[in-house]
């Protein structure tokens, strides 16, 4: 099978909710095997739960960027997720950078008193 097939499938709003029903109810089983799962069915797994987190991210309005379009095409898919991947890595980076003074050593701080 195709890796854009299975692309596609885990994008479909079908998929999407039978998914998100899954992991809320427990009881929904997306295959007929419970282990031992095939390549396809691990990178449909992989796609599912890709595409249900940009579908929150669209929906929560969290990064203006992401928009319907940036879904419709793969290519750009992939390079938002190229992007979120650096911009998240930047904020991380920062993080860690506040930490550490210029002789580089960890400086601790208290939490801000109430």
């Amino acid at each position: 099978m195709s890796l854009q097939i299975i692309r596609k499938l885990a994008q479909s709003i079908d998929y999407q909710t039978l998914y998100n029903r899954a992991k809320e109810l427990g009881t929904i089983k997306l295959f007929k095997n419970d282990t031992d799962l095939s390549q396809a069915q691990m990178v449909f797994l992989s796609y599912l739960h890709l595409y249900s987190t940009l579908y929150q991210d669209l929906h929560s309005a969290q990064d203006e960027i992401l928009t319907e379009a940036v879904l419709e095409d793969w290519v750009r898919t992939e390079a938002y997720l190229v992007y979120r991947k650096h911009k998240n890595t930047k904020k991380t980076n920062n993080k860690v950078k506040s930490l550490v003074n210029n002789d580089g050593a960890i400086v601790f701080k208290r939490p801000p008193k109430k």
